[in-house]
């Protein structure tokens, strides 16, 4: 794979939101750093609720369509 066709599955954004947060429960983060973490943190898990919607309507969609 080239560096131009790298790509993220669901499960690693899930991986990805939950080290963030056991990093910040285990004090890992300067107080300074936690306005960044935190912007980082919740853009993942905003991205991570859409494709996980996106991926319920599809699936409610096909679910439809075979009946």
């Amino acid at each position: 794979m080239s560096h131009n066709e790298v790509e993220l599955t669901v499960d690693e954004l899930r991986a990805l939101v939950s080290i963030i947060d056991v990093a910040t429960q285990r004090g890992t983060f300067r107080a300074a750093e936690l306005s960044s973490v935190g912007k980082v943190y919740d853009r993942l898990a905003a991205f991570l609720g859409k494709i996980l919607e996106a991926e319920r309507q599809a699936a409610t969609k096909n679910s439809n369509e075979s009946k």
